[in-house]
């Protein structure tokens, strides 16, 4: 409503979306340190908590990783096709995020839900066929866009907002590798450090392919990059034929 209205701007002297981010910042500081000093226990001291590699993690591993690849086309290139392809601004992005954020409320119950009734396995195939289909198609409309074939007006743009939608419920699903971990862990212990260690791949992976896709998208075209991750994304496909159910 902000940037509709064009009470936030970025071409203003002061910007206020700023500012107001600032401040809700602050009352989130206030209100941890609050939660902080209500559960501290002056008996308790956390243990360090260190990364553990095992062999029968493999499979964890590689999914994780794999998604931090995933991630960077979810945060990165997705809206960025939308950005600087279809020139839209800041609102509309805005707008597709609190629609991802609604259908979330109900897409993630019915994702736990489907777990129980299909089984990891199952879930896995879809989870990585989910991407794959998202990137194949984000690629071949962003051919489209870039190439003129495509109008970045009507049907074509109503498309390009449902996969935005689409890549944000892919990678909800990323609660799937985190159930089919805790399934597969050889000792409860394991479970905290190898979560720690998997985030950290994934922002590792996120970062070194944000350098990489901005050459493709550079180089070659935008759709290139889709197409790459499309592609990649079979190792998750590989992943799901591999584990036991």
């Amino acid at each position: 409503i902000g940037f509709k209205t064009g009470f936030f701007s970025f071409d203003t002297k002061i910007k206020w979306v700023f500012l107001l981010s600032t401040l809700f910042f602050l009352v989130v500081i206030v209100v941890l340190w609050m939660l902080n000093t209500e559960m501290h226990n002056e008996g308790r001291h956390p243990k360090k908590v260190r990364f553990i590699v095992r062999r029968e993690y493999k499979y964890y591993y590689t999914l994780v990783v794999m998604y931090g690849v995933q991630k960077q086309m979810m945060m990165v290139y997705g809206p960025w096709v939308i950005i600087e392809l279809l020139q839209k601004k800041t609102d509309t992005i805005a707008l597709l995020a609190m629609v991802g954020l609604f259908v979330g409320i109900f897409f993630i119950p019915a994702l736990g839900r489907w777990i129980d009734r299909f089984g990891i396995k199952k879930m896995l195939y879809a989870d990585a066929l989910s991407f794959i289909l998202v990137y194949y198609l984000y690629g071949f409309l962003s051919a489209g866009y870039y190439n003129g074939t495509l109008a970045i007006t009507g049907i074509p743009v109503l498309l390009a907002y449902i996969l935005f939608v689409g890549d944000r419920m892919s990678a909800q699903m990323g609660i799937i590798r985190t159930v089919y971990f805790k399934k597969i862990a050889v000792d409860a212990q394991d479970i905290t450090p190898t979560l720690s260690l998997g985030i950290s791949l994934d922002h590792v992976m996120s970062i070194l392919f944000a350098v990489i896709g901005g050459f493709v998208w550079d180089i070659y075209g935008p759709q290139y990059i889709f197409y790459l991750v499309g592609t990649l994304s079979f190792v998750n496909l590989y992943v799901a034929y591999k584990i036991k159910d």
